[in-house]
């Protein structure tokens, strides 16, 4: 550059000199220092970690959603069809814990160190698929026997149409306890932690959310509070009803648990080929157009 100048004429001072040759100096040198697309540099293991677990974090957010998208959508229609309902306290609750829990399932961090397993790339795969369906067959299997056992000690006088306001009654504060439970377990069961983000005994403001949120639902089964069931709209239960609820919820979760294992064992994510795996498929592929 500065050649091309004093061919052209062209007369520069002494701190033009110095910036050109700066310039030139730099430009000599570009590409030993430059990282290209492909080189390894310091930020390569903070780079790999986070979009496996943005998408592990996305994939958790949109089966749980469809879980209990399900889950509601048979509440609100068959179960509203037969006087089912929720109370205004009672819905501000479980939509105030279930935003809660979804603001803590997105602040999850990763693993310290990469791990050399892959997340699914995809939400419609086998492993989702069968994890969902399954999980949905245990929870409205559970709601079916909460509402059916609980419609039996309710009498016919007392039971909502669906046109009628809200009215706390046997029925509803079972079926209430029962979805409580259900929000609960979908959020534990569903959680993935490693080997791509930390567990969820590491994820200290999710496990005390969940543990609070079963201690209550346990608290309100029980009637250990009087004055806190009256609060949440709720009327007193039988006990062998509390017994059947407390012991579904927990059958619900163990369920739920092996279902959400067993489909994360038989359909693990497809594993990129190594290189000599990779030489392996060319060597046959080569020879057969020889």
């Amino acid at each position: 550059m500065l050649e091309e100048f004093k061919a052209q004429g062209i007369e520069m001072n002494e701190g033009a000199n110095k910036l050109t040759a700066w310039l030139e100096k730099l430009e000599a040198n570009a590409d030993s220092t430059i990282v290209k697309p492909g080189d390894a540099s310091m930020a390569a293991p903070f780079t790999a970690r986070e979009p496996s677990s943005t998408l592990v974090t996305t994939l958790q957010m949109f089966k749980i959603l469809g879980l209990m998208s399900l889950t509601t959508a048979y509440s609100l229609s068959i179960l509203y069809l037969e006087g089912i309902k929720l109370g205004d306290f009672q819905a501000t609750a479980t939509g105030l814990l279930s935003a809660a829990l979804f603001f803590m399932l997105s602040a999850s961090k990763p693993m310290r160190t990469l791990s050399s397993a892959r997340p699914h790339s995809k939400v419609f795969c086998k492993y989702i698929f069968l994890s969902i369906v399954g999980q949905f067959c245990v929870h409205v299997g559970f709601l079916i026997t909460v509402y059916n056992i609980s419609a039996a000690e309710t009498p016919k006088e007392q039971r909502l149409k669906p046109d009628s306001d809200f009215s706390p009654n046997i029925v509803n504060s079972a079926c209430f306890l029962c979805s409580f439970a259900l929000q609960t377990t979908t959020f534990a069961v569903n959680y993935i932690g490693h080997p791509f983000n930390i567990s969820i005994f590491e994820h200290k403001m999710l496990l005390y959310t969940l543990l609070a949120s079963s201690g209550i639902f346990f608290v309100l089964a029980a009637e250990a509070s009087p004055p806190l069931n009256e609060s949440v709209e709720l009327v007193s239960l039988p006990q062998w009803l509390r017994v059947k609820l407390v012991a579904g919820a927990v059958a619900d979760f163990l369920l739920s648990f092996s279902i959400e294992r067993t489909a994360r064992a038989l359909f693990p994510a497809a594993t990129p080929l190594s290189k000599e795996e990779e030489a392996r498929k060319l060597v046959p592929s080569r020879g057969k157009h020889d």
